[in-house]
């Protein structure tokens, strides 16, 4: 009898015991949830999951795995049209991607000097680079004058901007386009499938100019040239703008592929004229290896109207704009500087490529303009509009 008053008497206790201890758990973690509840809102620096201290930074970083050459592209941390990191995705592989306007709509939309985005599915080569621009209409009549503005090394579009509107506001119509390995014409590739609701699959096409062999420079010379030169054409049958009248304008290495992009224009055609080129305005160019990959050194300039700016007060560049006109003109270095032919518009300043364009008191914009619209179009047989057939 008193064994089984003892047990009794112990269970009791154990089970008084247990309860007092999960009550006082139980009511712990309730405390700490209300005192949580009622603490103040965090600042926003503190809210964002991206904004620890520089030293949490830094080593959050360390641990991240490094990224290899197979790695997707990143998300871009500024608007516009590249691919986005979206929200789904099997490896990190699908990609959201941003709005893209229809080319015919955007152009119907916009005012003569608004830039339209040429990042359309359509601008991808055939092999498989994706080519970025911006065009600007201009006056978008069957006697505007298109003008194809291209940009120096390491460059991008977007450096045009204020010429590109400046030239626009004044009727002429503005293309300026990334060259391959450059700004976004290699961002990504969009492959012609989808899952269900999802957005295209896009994967990087890792093509950068610094990587170009003899096949990249021909793609660049021959096949981005009459890319770009057809999608004029298309507008020109359009009636938007007249590409007989057609202006090359190039900086630094961009002078280099705007000549090569005259050479292929002068042989499509036995005319002197050439096919479409009517004007060549070369800003800073370089004399080095790349303008002899590109084929540029082998351009005769023929009757179309050429000139060069150079910043005088560097030997070297004064030195490569003079040997680059001579080769235009297809005169001789020997033949006495006050006989030549070569317009060299020797600038009084160190300044070079954009740097001389935006030099004010050279009052670049204005005199390029009058290059554009009259000094190239000053043939005694103005270019008449006519319905470019089968161009290919």
């Amino acid at each position: 009898m008193k064994r089984s008053v003892w047990t009794a008497t112990f269970c009791a206790a154990a089970f008084a015991v247990l309860f007092f201890v999960t009550g006082a758990v139980y009511a712990a973690r309730a405390g700490k949830a209300r005192g949580a509840s009622a603490e103040p809102e965090p600042a926003a620096e503190e809210a964002a999951p991206d904004a620890a201290p520089a030293e949490g930074k830094e080593a959050a970083e360390a641990e991240k795995p490094a990224s290899s050459a197979e790695s997707e592209p990143q998300a871009d941390s500024g608007e516009g049209d590249r691919p986005r990191r979206g929200p789904h995705g099997r490896d990190g592989r699908r990609m959201e991607l941003e709005p893209i306007v229809p080319f015919d709509d955007a152009l119907a939309a916009a005012g003569k000097a608004d830039p339209i985005a040429l990042n359309q599915p359509d601008f991808i080569t055939d092999d498989q680079v994706q080519l970025r621009g911006l065009y600007y209409k201009g006056d978008a009549d069957e006697q505007t004058t298109p003008v194809i503005l291209l940009h120096g090394k390491d460059g991008k579009k977007e450096e045009w901007q204020d010429l590109a509107k400046s030239l626009a506001e004044q009727g002429a119509a503005v293309l300026v386009p990334d060259l391959r390995g450059y700004g976004e014409s290699t961002a990504a590739y969009i492959e012609d499938y989808s899952f269900g609701d999802n957005p295209p699959m896009v994967r990087q096409n890792r093509y950068f100019a610094s990587g170009f062999g003899p096949s990249d420079w021909d793609a660049m010379r021959y096949d981005d040239g009459r890319f770009w030169i057809r999608f004029l054409v298309y507008l020109h049958n359009r009636k938007m703008l007249n590409i007989r009248k057609l202006v090359l304008v190039g900086n630094g290495f961009g002078a280099a592929v705007a000549a090569s992009w005259l050479a292929e224009d002068w042989k499509a055609t036995n005319s002197k004229k050439g096919q479409f080129v009517r004007g060549l305005l070369l800003i800073s160019p370089e004399a080095d290896d790349v303008f002899e990959k590109l084929g540029a050194g082998k351009t005769k300039a023929g009757k179309v109207a050429y000139k060069i700016y150079v910043g005088s007060l560097e030997k070297e560049r004064l030195e490569a704009a003079e040997t680059i006109g001579l080769q235009l003109a297809k005169e001789k270095s020997s033949t006495p500087a006050e006989e030549r032919k070569v317009p060299v518009e020797k600038c009084q300043t160190e300044r070079q490529g954009m740097a001389l364009l935006k030099a004010s008191s050279f009052n670049m914009p204005e005199q390029i303009f009058r290059f554009v619209t009259e000094e190239s179009q000053s043939d005694a047989s103005p270019a008449k509009w006519q319905a470019v057939k089968n161009f290919e």
